[in-house]
């Protein structure tokens, strides 16, 4: 090959170097660019961007806003709420009160006794009052005195209610005095439960019959507004 032959190939070799060069050059300036683009911006950018955010916080007349409708809230949901307890308080305070009735007479006639339940503060001695709510105390009455005495046996004890719970019976009938054969003798008795927090709507009534069962009624306006004045 001649002089001419060889210079044109090693132009050629040439260009073509040169063309790889600058295509290798490109790639990796376009991903550069790339990478910068999707990288984090730099502190100062970061930084600077915090500046022009600044922080938000409530304004006076947002956090009136809130406490207004909190206190309209609170004025409608107590009144309910007061309701509810009070309704509850008196319906377990009946439940327990027919529990222990139940529980007297089942001894009575189990044993062959005579039991008596009767009102009691101290759960030591019987209580000569119509009111309930203080605590009371089933017995045997082994001496037929209607009294918790040293010979009687104690059956169950139930101290005072919640505050605000009232119940009211009779006081021509302030124990209850259950015979061997299951009876309660005389004409029924009926206690009056309520609760000073649900009001007349919390009213409840047991009834011992003569017979010596235990059933609900419905408390009388008179019976109600006497309970209501003894919870207070």
């Amino acid at each position: 090959m001649d002089g001419a032959g060889q210079s044109n190939q090693w132009n050629r070799a040439r260009w073509q170097g040169l063309f790889l060069q600058a295509g290798t050059l490109s790639r990796h300036r376009r991903a550069t660019t790339a990478t910068r683009s999707m990288g984090t911006p730099p502190l100062q950018d970061a930084a600077a961007m915090c500046q022009r955010q600044p922080p938000r916080g409530f304004t006076l007349v947002e956090l009136m806003c809130v406490l207004v409708l909190a206190a309209v809230l609170a004025g409608v949901a107590l009144p309910s709420f007061g309701g509810l307890v009070g309704n509850t308080r008196s319906t377990t305070a009946r439940l327990t009160l027919a529990g222990a009735f139940n529980t007297a007479r089942i001894s009575a006639v189990s044993q062959g006794r005579h039991v008596v339940l009767c009102p009691s503060a101290n759960q030591q001695v019987c209580d000569d009052g119509e009111q309930w709510q203080h605590g009371w105390v089933a017995f045997v009455d082994a001496d037929h005195d209607r009294e918790l005495g040293a010979g009687d046996t104690v059956l169950t004890l139930q101290q005072a209610l919640p505050a605000g719970t009232a119940v009211v019976g009779s006081s021509a009938r302030s124990r209850i005095n259950y015979q061997p054969d299951g009876s309660a003798g005389g004409s029924n008795a009926t206690l009056t439960i309520c609760d000073r927090s649900g009001g007349a709507a919390s009213a409840r009534t047991l009834v011992i019959s003569a017979s010596g069962r235990v059933r609900y009624g419905t408390a009388s306006p008179a019976h109600i507004a006497q309970c209501l004045a003894v919870a207070g």
